[in-house]
């Protein structure tokens, strides 16, 4: 029985480590759909702001691509690397800090005309 759950729940006979740390380490780069998709859910937030739609501004917070970053730090603490890490701190320092900035702005530019 211990035989068979060792085999059965095994994640290292069926995951590729490089292949999973390349495709992290790429999703961290606001580039190509990462952007796409940024941009579509401050769009989404937008107009939720914009029809005071709590749930279409929650639905663009999930769609956000925000956990590549998140994604990133947690593999560079694993493996211990620097480079990976500083630009996965940037990137979601980034993604956090200027979305806000950009729907407040909208907001108040809609609120008060």
């Amino acid at each position: 029985m211990r035989k068979f759950l060792q085999e059965a729940l095994d994640l290292r006979a069926t995951s590729d480590f490089e292949k999973a740390r390349a495709s992290i380490s790429e999703g961290v780069l606001l580039r190509g759909y990462n952007l796409w998709i940024l941009m579509c859910a401050s769009l989404l937030a937008s107009i939720g702001l914009d029809i005071n739609s709590t749930a279409i501004i929650i639905g663009a917070t999930l769609i956000s691509p925000l956990m590549s970053p998140i994604l990133g730090v947690g593999l560079s603490i694993a493996v211990y690397d620097k480079q990976l890490l500083a630009r996965s701190i940037r990137k979601s320092w980034y993604c956090c800090s200027s979305k806000p900035w950009r729907l407040n702005a909208l907001f108040y530019s809609h609120a008060f005309r």
